[in-house]
């Protein structure tokens, strides 16, 4: 099974939705907001299970780095990383998926979920709020 995963409001608690550029110098605090514990016990068994884990996120690639930092920091499994390249976020997200082979997602703006729910019927979808079933 091939797991794709949102970052913020998702793998962080923290929603981060902006259409504004941000100064690269506020990614800076990204390296300290802290894991959602529930979503990485999750990602941890289902890599137990040999399960794919593709972080795909609306952060811009300019943040690439302190990401990949943050994820070894607070010891994040995962086999890819997308970040958001310019493309309307839920396009580019849509984009991955498919191309990924990605069977279940998990998204929390309620404008991405809802488009990636009319446009891929068959992807698995859940918002955060839907953890507890796992």
């Amino acid at each position: 099974m091939i797991v794709g995963i949102d970052l913020d409001g998702v793998l962080t608690n923290i929603p981060l939705r902006t259409k504004l550029k941000l100064p690269w110098w506020l990614g800076l605090w990204l390296a300290f907001v802290p894991v959602n514990q529930k979503m990485l016990s999750i990602l941890k068994k289902w890599r137990k299970n040999n399960c794919r884990i593709i972080i795909i996120s609306g952060r811009p690639e300019g943040l690439l780095k302190i990401t990949q930092q943050w994820l070894e920091k607070n010891q994040v499994p995962y086999d890819k990383i997308f970040l958001n390249n310019g493309k309307q976020k839920e396009e580019q997200k849509l984009e991955i998926i498919k191309r990924e082979g990605v069977s279940v997602f998990f998204e929390d703006d309620p404008l991405v979920f809802n488009f990636l729910t009319r446009k891929c019927p068959r992807l698995k979808i859940f918002s955060p709020k839907q953890i507890r079933r796992f």
